[in-house]
This record gives structure tokens, sequence and C-alpha cells, in this order.
């Protein structure tokens, strides 16, 4: 069987069976990262797809300085932050439950099942994905790729053209400012 690297070797060379297997082994992992730094579902699925693309038209050009799911981030980040300058990133028009139109918000929680079973669990999910949207983007970022994604210091460092330090400055502000965000009262429903 074909390890990781033996798949993208042959991705590198024109395989398409290879190309697709390793789009396809790491497609959740950016769909998730852009739904956390999305506004929207839609715009999470755009990104997703464009990162994708991207990818397909630009694998053979991977020189592995990094390993592949931190230069996917790296596209996928470049793809969210076209949708904010484009203005896209603006909340979109809140829809009544009564309408046949109505989605579920996109929450930080979204691919972990629903509880359900507790409303406490819901208001909190709801209250963190809050918070985390509203950090300042450079924060959110940060907390994203190291505390959501699980990348390192020095990964999310050379991702985004920053010392190691200023990584870690931002990521400790981000969870202060998340943690404040989090004990502060919640606000009453409409």
């Amino acid at each position: 069987m074909a390890t990781d690297l033996d798949l993208l070797r042959l991705a590198q060379r024109g395989d398409r069976r290879a190309l697709e297997q390793v789009l396809r082994a790491n497609a959740p992992r950016i769909a998730q990262f852009a739904a956390r730094m999305c506004r929207t579902q839609t715009q999470a699925e755009d990104v997703t797809q464009d990162t994708l693309v991207a990818a397909a038209r630009g694998l053979s050009s991977f020189r592995q300085d990094s390993a592949l799911p931190t230069w996917l981030y790296q596209i996928a980040r470049r793809f969210c932050q076209k949708q904010q300058r484009r203005g896209k990133s603006v909340r979109q028009a809140e829809v009544s439950l009564d309408d046949d139109g109505a989605r579920e918000p996109l929450t930080l929680f979204a691919d972990l099942p629903e509880p359900g079973d507790t409303l406490d669990a819901h208001r909190m999910a709801e209250r963190v994905a809050q918070a985390l949207e509203q950090l300042r983007p450079a924060y959110r970022e940060v907390l994203v790729l190291r505390d959501v994604e699980g990348l390192t210091a020095p990964e999310v460092a050379s991702m985004l053209g920053l010392q190691v330090a200023t990584v870690k400055t931002r990521l400790h502000r981000a969870r202060l400012e998340l943690r404040d965000r989090l004990r502060a009262p919640p606000e009453p429903a409409p």
C-alpha cells in the first residue's frame, strides 16, 4: 500500500488517482479550518473548494519545505483573506426560524455531534463560537491554527511569516481575550 509520501510524489508527477486521494484525505481538515475562519457556511465551502482546486493546480510546485497540511492551510488562509477583503465576511441577514429557508448557523463545533441533551451545552458552544468570531483576525487565525488545528508554534510562525515569539504573544493575547469574553455575562436573548 502506498504511503502518504508515495501518493504525494505520484500526484506531483501527474497521477490523477493519487492526486484525488491526496485531496480527499486533506479536504476535511481544510473544510474545518475554513469553517472556523469564515463567517458563513457558504464562504467556508467556497474557500474549501478554491483551496483544493489551487492545490491540485499547484501541487507539482510543492517543494515540501513544510508539511502538506501546512501548505494547504496557507492556501486556505489566502482565500479566507480574499473573502474578507471583498467584504463577503459581513454577516448575512438573519433568517426567521419560521422561514423555510432557515439554515443551521455555522458553529465552532460543527464537526461534533449535537449535544441535544443539554441546552447549556448548546449555549456554551454558541458563546465560544461567537467569542471566537469577535477576536481580531490575527488573533483568531493564530488561535485556530495552534489550538484547534494542532499546528506547532514554529509551523504557525512559518505559515504566517512571523517570528515564533510573535505567534506565542498573539496566542497568549487571543486566549486571554477569549477567556474574558466567555467570563462576561451572556447577552440576553432577543
